[in-house]
Order: C-alpha cells, then sequence, then structure tokens
C-alpha cells in the first residue's frame, strides 16, 4: 500500500539525548508499536534501548517472521499524544529480533481525542461525494480541455458581435509585462484613451493604477500604443473559485479597439461575462457521484472511508478537501466537508483509504450531535447490532 500524508501533524521534535532515552524507556519500553504501513496491522514490541537511545531493538512475532522491513521504518504509538519515531533498519539479530537506527522522535502537541473505532461492514457508508474533475491552478502547463473550450466558445462569440480585437485566454509566457500584473494583482486594466495620459490612472478599487504599477513611463506606454494602433484597451481577470475556496487567475478577457474608445458600460459587460465564464468552468468541472462507500472506522472529529471508483480513485489523491454524506444505519444522512489527512492506496489502484478530519459546521442544527452520539454508541458495541 502507498500511504501519503497530506496534512502535517503540529509536533515537537525530540533533540534532548535524555529526554529521548526517557520517553523510549518510560512510555514505549515493552510497549507494542504499530508500523505506518498501511494496513496498520503489523505490530513490533520495543525490547531493548541501545546507545542512550540512537539504537532499538525490536521484538518481531513469530508469526510475522516473513515481513519484510523497509530500509526506513516508521513506528507510532497513540497513548495520550501521537508518538513517532523515524528509524532505519540495521539488520535482523535473529528470525524475531530487529535492530533499528532512531532517526527522529515526535510527539504530537495536540493530545488525541479521536479514540478510532472500527465499524462493521453496512453499518455505515459514504456517499453523495462532491469533488472537480479537475484541479485548476494559476499556472498551468497543460490547459485542461474544459478551459480551452469555454474560453473559445466565448472568444468566438463575442468576436462576431464587433471589428475589435478580443482575446479570451490563459495567462501565457509571451504576453506583456501588463498581463502579469493583471493576473498578480487580479486587478483589471482599463485604458478608454491611450493617448490622454489620464486614462493611465485607476477609478475603481479593482482597477490598476497603470503608471504606478506597471510603467511609469506614461509618454512611452503612449508611443507604444500609437505604433500599434491601440486607441483603447480593456483586460479583465478571469477569476476562479478552487477547492480551497481560494480565488485564482486562470485566464483574462481583453478587448483592443483601434478607433473607439471602450465605454464604461462596455467595462461593466465584461465583468459580468468573467463571471459567467467562471461559473461556467465551475459547474462543468463539478461532478457528484452517488456510489456508497464503506466507512471503516469513526472517531470525534474524523473517519476513515475506502473509496473503489476509479474516477474518486484518481481524482481524491489531488484534493485536500470534499463535501460529502455520512448515512448510519436506519438514519438520515448528515452532509460535512472533510479535509484528507492521508491518503493510502493498493499496489492494484483499486482501492483507495482515506483518513478525513471534519471541518466546519454543518447548517443543520443538532447534526453534529448526531454525530457524536452515533460515535458513542459504535465505542459501546450498540451501532453495529
Amino acid at each position: 500500500m502507498q500511504y501519503i500524508d497530506k496534512q502535517a501533524r503540529d509536533i515537537d521534535v525530540v533533540t534532548s539525548a535524555e529526554q529521548k532515552n526517557h520517553i523510549l524507556s518510560k512510555y514505549l519500553l515493552d510497549k507494542e508499536l504499530l508500523l505506518r504501513m498501511d494496513p496498520f496491522d503489523q505490530k513490533v514490541t520495543l525490547k531493548k534501548i541501545l546507545n542512550g537511545g540512537e539504537r532499538i531493538l525490536v521484538y518481531l512475532p513469530p508469526e510475522s517472521s516473513d515481513f519484510f522491513f523497509p530500509t526506513n521504518v516508521q513506528l507510532f504509538k497513540i497513548l495520550a499524544n501521537y508518538i513517532h519515531l523515524d528509524c532505519d533498519f540495521i539488520r535482523h539479530v535473529d528470525p524475531t529480533l530487529v535492530l533499528l537506527q532512531v532517526n527522529k522522535l515526535e510527539i504530537a502537541k495536540k493530545n488525541r481525542e479521536n479514540e478510532r473505532i472500527p465499524l462493521e461492514p453496512g453499518v455505515a457508508f459514504a456517499t453523495n461525494i462532491i469533488s472537480t474533475k479537475i484541479l485548476l491552478e494559476a499556472d498551468m502547463f497543460n490547459i485542461p480541455n474544459l478551459v480551452r473550450v469555454n474560453f473559445e466558445d466565448y472568444e468566438n462569440r463575442l468576436s462576431a458581435k464587433t471589428e475589435d480585437k478580443i482575446r479570451v485566454d490563459v495567462f501565457r509566457s509571451d504576453l506583456d509585462f501588463r498581463f502579469d500584473v493583471v493576473k498578480k494583482k487580479q486587478k483589471l486594466i482599463w485604458i478608454p484613451d491611450t493617448q490622454n495620459p489620464s486614462s493611465y490612472t485607476s477609478y475603481f478599487p479593482d482597477q490598476i493604477n497603470y503608471a504606478e504599477e506597471v510603467d511609469e513611463d506614461i509618454s512611452a506606454a503612449m508611443k507604444k500604443f500609437k505604433d500599434e494602433k491601440i486607441l483603447s484597451e480593456l483586460i479583465v481577470p478571469i477569476l476562479y473559485t478552487n477547492h480551497f475556496e481560494e480565488k485564482i487567475c486562470i485566464g483574462y478577457l481583453s478587448m483592443q479597439s483601434k478607433d473607439k474608445k471602450i465605454s464604461l458600460e462596455t467595462l461593466g459587460e465584461f465583468k459580468n461575462l468573467r463571471v459567467e465564464i467562471a461559473n461556467r468552468i465551475q459547474e462543468s468541472n463539478i461532478v457528484k457521484t452517488t456510489d456508497r462507500f464503506q466507512i471503516l472506522e469513526v472517531s470525534r472529529h474524523g473517519l476513515k472511508v475506502r473509496i473503489t471508483n476509479p474516477l474518486l480513485i484518481e481524482s481524491l489523491q489531488k484534493h485536500d478537501r470534499f463535501v460529502f454524506d455520512i448515512y448510519f444505519k436506519m438514519q438520515a444522512p448528515l452532509t460535512v466537508s472533510g479535509l484528507i489527512r492521508w491518503t493510502s492506496k493498493d499496489e492494484e489502484n483499486k482501492k483507495l483509504d482515506l483518513g478525513i478530519e471534519l471541518i466546519g459546521k454543518s447548517s443543520l442544527p443538532g447534526e453534529r450531535e448526531r454525530y457524536y452520539k452515533n460515535v458513542e454508541l459504535a465505542r459501546e458495541g450498540k451501532l453495529n447490532t
């Protein structure tokens, strides 16, 4: 299984040799530790501490004698806090004893409240997963088809209505510096009259002050526009709300006119169009998966779910969060937002386990309390019946 941490824990690294030896001897000696390898069922027991905690000897049960240790061995133990050992495999002392080099000992700063409670199949499942087909970014080396098609469609429709030069495109590397400023500032450029110095200022909060932020040499800018026979120019960034709820600049909508001044009315139309374009792309990019996926474990603040849909296996590994419904047997659904803490995928790419932290508050009163109640029932062994 391929295991990947998506979100880093808030941890303290133990650097003192004396403190490291103290933690190993007081809390971990003769205790079982789990290997951080899916399915997290391989256990070893810490039997001896060597060289003041620089090396440890761990016991491998006879039934696991054929287990192959990787070069780097990650061990953990969940007490009041999460304790993690980063080790390197040195050698087998005998078939049941393994010598490890301790590289790092870490302790989570936050006390662990999340006792993981396993669930039997059919007790709970996740469904109605809302995700995106493609994760759009501000810097896209390859332009996704849904972006290219929408941009081309709007460019063709707008160009058919005017003799002015219309562009709807991504920010390519060969564009003039002013386009870089539009992308970085996420603000528009509007120069109603390129031969009037007063047009190079800003009139609105979302407008770039050309003279201050692009080119302070207005005379040179005016000459360049005159040589290119551009009387008026408008560049409007297309802002897309990504899966982090952040606005990113995925492209621009521009107009250049040789014989007329671009009006305030046209500016307003282009600002509305850029919202329409972004919404259309977003609608095309959202997918709802209604398959049912088994919830393997629950805790007060999260859960573990197994994804078996091939498209979701591919796409969710690139996500950090998504919205979905939780169904407990014989109950109404709970709609939640989940932050992906870790992923674990099998070698055949047929299943993807996700460690999910439940974030945010439900818009429906009492839903969080209902989830907590189900966790308590699971802890008491009453949810599986």
